[in-house]
């Protein structure tokens, strides 16, 4: 089976814009990385890096399929210290995915799916689910997750034979 069978590639105009930013106070950073995301851009990834000079620095990857190149350039130019912005087409490779819910023995909860072709690649429970369910019901939030990825697993085993 071929990957773009199970996956589709996408071409929806995404473009990748990549930046080097350095003497940039990381709180600020963050809040770059925010305003980034929620314009949604198509995400915004911020990680450490080596500069060409001494201070290390960080580099700033943002995808953006919604708005104009003029738009994400200037929140870039206007919130970092960057001097440049790189930018290149690409087109991107994307799992099926969905979101189930179900009832679990903790009460109504949601999971995220992962799908290649017809199987099952991963379940993740829904943080902000798991973390309602962890606080009624007094329970570690990490034993609840464990709870809903299990009975999530069991639900799709009933419900994708049918």
């Amino acid at each position: 089976m071929d990957w773009e069978e199970t996956t589709g590639v996408s071409d929806d105009g995404l473009v990748l814009l990549e930046t080097n930013i350095d003497d940039m106070n990381p709180q600020i950073l963050r809040l770059f990385d925010g305003k980034t995301f929620c314009r949604k851009s198509g995400g915004c990834l911020v990680h450490p890096d080596s500069n060409e000079k001494e201070p290390p620095g960080n580099n700033a990857q943002c995808s953006r399929a919604g708005l104009s190149g003029n738009q994400i350039n200037r929140i870039i130019m206007r919130e970092t210290s960057t001097l440049g912005i790189r930018s290149r087409p690409v087109s991107r490779h994307m799992a099926q995915r969905e979101i189930i819910e179900f009832d679990s023995s903790l009460g109504r909860a949601k999971a995220k799916i992962k799908r290649f072709g017809k199987d099952i690649i991963a379940v993740s429970p829904e943080y902000d689910n798991c973390r309602r369910l962890a606080l009624e019901h007094n329970l570690p939030l990490h034993e609840v997750s464990r709870i809903v990825e299990s009975e999530a697993r069991r639900y799709l085993a009933e419900h994708d034979r049918q």
